[in-house]
Formats: C-alpha cells, sequence, structure tokens
C-alpha cells in the first residue's frame, strides 16, 4: 500500500485538534512515559479513515474488541485463569461513518489545498474519536490495581470490484490504574499503552514501544468496476470530447491531444493500466482508422470482444486525436484519480474547455486560450487538480473557428441579389417604354 504524505502529519494534527473542540470526543490521554493520571482518567481510540479525493464516506462501522491479559504491573502480570476471570469485561466500542462526513465537516480533510493545489495530498481524511471508558460506569472492580487488556480492530477488510477496504493490523496493550477515592468507590485513574503489533498507524515506532496514542488507520478505494465488455458510452467514468464551432470550422479535421490519468494517490499499487474507448454518435468505434491517429505513449489493442481499445498506463502522457464529434471515453479509472489533457495548437482555432466533476455541473467553466496556441489544463488560470468522482466526469473541448471576413460575392447573398437584379431591371425596362412613348407622341 503507498501513501502520498504531503503535508499529511500537518493536516492530521489539525483534524485531531478540531474533533477535540467540534466534537466534544475525548482527546487521548495516555503518555510514552507512564500512565496518566485523572479523576476519572479519559483516554480515547482515534479513528483514521483514508480514501482517495472525490470518494464519497460509505456506510462503515468499525469495531474495537478488549481482551483480558491479566492483572498487575505489565512486566510482572499475573496471568491466570482466576485473576483473569476477576477482571471486569469491556464491551466492544463501534465508530460509525456514512456519507453525512462531509468535506464541509471540521473532522474531514478533503486533501485539496484550494490556495495551493501543489499541496493536494489527494488523500480525503476522516478522523473520528469514541472514550474507551464511555458505557462503562458500572463495571464492578475486584480491588484497586492495576488492569491489563489488549484492544484491536475487528472488522475484517472487504476486496471486491468495487470496493478495497484495508483495515488496521494495529495491536495496542493497555494498562488501567483503579484507584480508591475517599469514600471507597473505585475509578479508572490513569492508563498506559503499549504497542504490540504496529503498522502506519504509528509511523516510525517498534513493538513494545510506549505511545500517547490509541490511533487505527484504515483505507478504502471506491472502484469503477471494469464492464467486460463496455457497450455504453454512457457508462464511462471519464469522457474526452471534441466539437468546432464557426461558418467555416472543418469539422473533419483532426485535433491532437495529450492526455494523462494517474492512478489515486492510495492503495493501488504499481503503475495499472486503464482502457478507453474512441466514440463516434454515441457508439464504440472500431477499428480505429487510421491507426496513426493513436501517437506515443500509448497503444492500440483489441478487447475480449476484438474490439479496438487504447490502452494508457498510469502517470505516461498519451497522444490521440479526435474530430468534432468524437470523444475518448475511460471506463475503469479508479475514484481519485487524476486526469490531465492539453489540446495541440492548430492555426485558426481558439480552444476552449469546460470540466465536469462528479456529474454535478461544470468545476472549470469554459476557458479559452489564444488562437493557434496549445490550451489545457493544469494552466495559469487554472491550477487545480482533476479528480475522477464516483459519477460521470469530462472534459469537453470546443474549438472556435477565426472570423473570416469574405471579400467577394457569397453565395449565400446571390438569391437577393438576382432579385435585386430584376427589381432594377424592370425598373430601367420600363423607364425606357416611357421615354420612347414621349418621343413617338403625335404633335
Amino acid at each position: 500500500m503507498k501513501r502520498k504524505q504531503n503535508n499529511f502529519l500537518t493536516r492530521v494534527a489539525g483534524l485531531a485538534v478540531s474533533i477535540v473542540i467540534c466534537l466534544g470526543t475525548a482527546a487521548p490521554v495516555f503518555a510514552a512515559e507512564g500512565p496518566i493520571t485523572g479523576e476519572p482518567a479519559e483516554a480515547a481510540i482515534t479513528k483514521v479513515f483514508q480514501m482517495p479525493t472525490g470518494t464519497v464516506t460509505p456506510e462503515q462501522d468499525f469495531t474495537f474488541s478488549f481482551t483480558k491479559l491479566g492483572t498487575g504491573e505489565y512486566d510482572k502480570m499475573n496471568t491466570d485463569g482466576a485473576a483473569k476471570d476477576a477482571m471486569p469485561a469491556l464491551g466492544d466500542i463501534i465508530i460509525k461513518f456514512d456519507p453525512t462526513d462531509t468535506d464541509d465537516k471540521p473532522y474531514v480533510d478533503s486533501g485539496i489545498d484550494s490556495e495551493n493545489p501543489a499541496n493536494d495530498t489527494g488523500v480525503r481524511t476522516i478522523i473520528k474519536e469514541a472514550d474507551i471508558f464511555s458505557g462503562t460506569e458500572d463495571l464492578t472492580w475486584p480491588h484497586a490495581g492495576v488492569y491489563n487488556y489488549q484492544v484491536k480492530e475487528t472488522t475484517k477488510g472487504k476486496y471486491t470490484s468495487k470496493v478495497e477496504l484495508i483495515c488496521s493490523e494495529a495491536v495496542y496493550d493497555i494498562a488501567i490504574y483503579v484507584k480508591e477515592n475517599e469514600s471507597g468507590a473505585l475509578y479508572f485513574n490513569a492508563i498506559s499503552v503499549r504497542i504490540k503489533a504496529n503498522d502506519e498507524s504509528n509511523a516510525g515506532a517498534n513493538q513494545g514501544d510506549k505511545t500517547d496514542k490509541l490511533t487505527f488507520t484504515n483505507s478504502y478505494l471506491k472502484k469503477n468496476p471494469t464492464i467486460v465488455p463496455p457497450t455504453d458510452p454512457e457508462d464511462s467514468v471519464l469522457t474526452v470530447s471534441k466539437m468546432v464551432s464557426g461558418d467555416y470550422a472543418n469539422k473533419d479535421q483532426y485535433f491532437e491531444f495529450k492526455i494523462t490519468v494517474t492512478r489515486p494517490a492510495i492503495i493501488v499499487d504499481g503503475t495499472p493500466m486503464y482502457k478507453a474507448y474512441l466514440v463516434e454518435n454515441g457508439a464504440i468505434v472500431s477499428p480505429i482508422v487510421p491507426s496513426s491517429l493513436v501517437g506515443t505513449g500509448v497503444m492500440i489493442l483489441n478487447d475480449e470482444i476484438d474490439r479496438n481499445c487504447i490502452l494508457f498506463t498510469s502517470g505516461t502522457t498519451g497522444t490521440v486525436s479526435l474530430k468534432s464529434g468524437q470523444s475518448l471515453s475511460f471506463f475503469d479509472l479508479d475514484v481519485g484519480s487524476t486526469f490531465k489533457v492539453t489540446e495541440t495548437g492548430t492555426d485558426g482555432y481558439t480552444a476552449g474547455y469546460t470540466v465536469t466533476h462528479n456529474n454535478s455541473g461544470p468545476e472549470s467553466e469554459k476557458t479559452s486560450g489564444t488562437e493557434g496556441s496549445s490550451f489545457g489544463f493544469p494552466n495559469s488560470n487554472d491550477l487545480t487538480n482533476k479528480y475522477v468522482g464516483q459519477s460521470r466526469n469530462s472534459a469537453e473541448f470546443t474549438n472556435t473557428y477565426k472570423l473570416v471576413t469574405p471579400t467577394g460575392v457569397s453565395v449565400d447573398d446571390l438569391p437577393f441579389i438576382a432579385l435585386f437584379g430584376i427589381v432594377i431591371g424592370g425598373a430601367a425596362a420600363y423607364a425606357a417604354v416611357k421615354s420612347r412613348a414621349r418621343k413617338v407622341k403625335p404633335a
């Protein structure tokens, strides 16, 4: 599993502060050097849920369970059956996520830096906490002392054609210090934590280290399943289309595009390849003729039913030419993939584009370049990264042909010119007849 780390630790720290302030949940109060005390003590499990930017939060519960280890100081723990039997059972803790966990919530980081897109992480992060002592007020402790438990996440991962969920493998041993107050009542007074098994939830820590947090990090990928074979262009997740406008625009002329699609920032390992299909008049075109319309960085191959498709490699720029009315449709890009498109400049034409994200209206309003120049995104006026959402996404390019002022006679005007000639000719004939009549009139 690979993760983009740009500013991630800073963002997670900011989110944790937001949780404490805005949600009122208990902040972790563990100590790396010894137990934290309080009356009563407070401690929280922190769930970090990550997914590619543009992903809708899934409805998902994560369960954390506690196992009895024994009593007494950790290094001298009494682990016999009688000691464990006397310990109270700590109930499971469940932390819930659902689509209402949107980017406008203070505990959600979209992974997008609107002021400086270069700082985008491409990783959407949601942090929630749950107090491990919540609902345990009625527990019966046999006596004051130290009670040791192990806590881990028991939710299983999912690996299907549509979803990939990777759950944390972190395991923690916690020591709960129970004290007797002045009235003789027992309460949680302190807690300390050791890492029993580590994953990226505690990057840089080692097994056996004490820590000041109980963090579990999970990752989620919403896949756009490959349709085998795709038949309806409306099922595509990304479409790059071409149109021309202007009275003298050539609709049979091809325009070169440089297109880059890149896998999401997390979960997807290696260098995946994605298929795109040439579409015209609402149907997939095969064979692609001439094959020279597909240039460098990509290749033509046949799909499962021997139709031509164009193979793009993640992160590699491919060159494809389209004419007016044609489009390039991707069906298998993962949610959170990014795409960049630039049209090569053509004399007499000014390129412009409109980007629509997640089928929810234009993300980038139609922007136009300069006549004859290459144009696309990102550019100096549109630096935002374009992410593939869970619904349809598109980049519509329209080339406007320069205004040509005719210097001769337009055939569109011939009917009017002929009619004008008839009128003028008729008037001249009428005048000539009248003139002759006056000349031959008898005296």
